[in-house]
């Protein structure tokens, strides 16, 4: 399925937004790339392309590893993403 051109910019300043969130909260919980990455067998500059929103890898699984290490859930993300983009105005 292909995401029309209208969509696509709006779904990746989102995900954007929550690779943003995900990096603020772990920063907040004192948690670092290394344990994140850890509970998803990934490596540390993968959380770090994911956070500055250069890759998009599995978000299900890096929403979780964020959740088990920062106790961030999705809900908690997308409200710190939302609230950040409206301060982006």
């Amino acid at each position: 399925m292909r995401i029309s051109s209208t969509v696509a910019p709006v779904a990746t300043g989102l995900i954007e937004a929550l690779a943003a969130a995900a990096k603020q909260a772990r920063e907040d919980s004192g948690v670092s790339r290394g344990e994140v990455a850890v509970r998803i067998s990934k490596t540390e500059d993968t959380i770090r392309l994911f956070e500055s929103g250069r890759t998009f890898v599995a978000l299900n699984d890096l929403v979780a590893a964020y959740e088990e290490t920062t106790g961030a859930s999705l809900i908690d993300l997308l409200d710190l993403a939302k609230a950040n983009l409206k301060k982006k105005g």
